[in-house]
């Protein structure tokens, strides 16, 4: 099956082979693999359909505030742009009403999520958590977080998870705060979800 990775930031990689076909005539700059390939280092990419079974699909929006009323506990995020710039949504299906994608039928099995948000805290030293949620729940292997030093300042947070999902299971963003009452403003929030081996 070929391979086909566009790069999206300069990176320093290593290669576990030859025989790679550069194309710099289009931008960004083009790698394609004949075979397998061991890659060392930071990647950002984005991955072409033929390295799965599915479709990638991007659910991309400008955002909004979300207050913690508790803290350490996840709140959703409501999407608030009702199309909320789903692009590419062929196995799974944006649930406007409520926030979330949701696997289509006959498209259960290991995908990998990755979930993007700007965001800054109105106040300063506390802790902020972004987290993936399947079927209502933030697992512990789907969180990240950071320790905010200044109010108002934009920061930019990422996790990922690689779950397991089948038929109608949902796929929704989370956030939390070590702080109550702490209004979060999410500035741009990105989700992208990859079928990686259909069941």
């Amino acid at each position: 099956m070929k391979r086909l990775i566009v790069f999206i930031l300069f990176i320093s990689i290593a290669f576990a082979q030859s025989g790679i076909i550069v194309d710099r005539s289009v931008s960004p700059t083009l790698l394609t693999f004949p075979g397998d390939v061991t890659i060392e280092g930071t990647l950002h990419a984005s991955l072409s359909e033929e390295l799965a079974h599915g479709k990638l699909v991007g659910v991309n929006e400008a955002g909004d505030d979300i207050t913690i009323t508790t803290a350490e506990t996840y709140y959703k995020y409501t999407f608030t742009d009702s199309t909320a710039g789903v692009h590419g949504a062929h196995n799974l299906t944006y649930d406007d009403d409520n926030d979330r994608l949701t696997v289509d039928v006959g498209f259960a099995g290991h995908y990998l999520v990755i979930l993007t948000a700007s965001l800054s805290s109105e106040d300063a030293e506390r802790t902020v958590h972004i987290g993936i949620g399947i079927n209502g729940t933030v697992g512990s292997f789907a969180k990240s977080s950071f320790k905010v030093k200044f109010a108002d300042r934009i920061n930019v947070l990422t996790t990922l998870n690689t779950p397991d999902l089948n038929e109608g299971d949902y796929i929704e963003a989370y956030f939390t705060s070590s702080t109550n009452a702490d209004v979060l403003s999410i500035y741009h929030l990105n989700m992208a979800v990859l079928l990686l081996d259909k069941d």
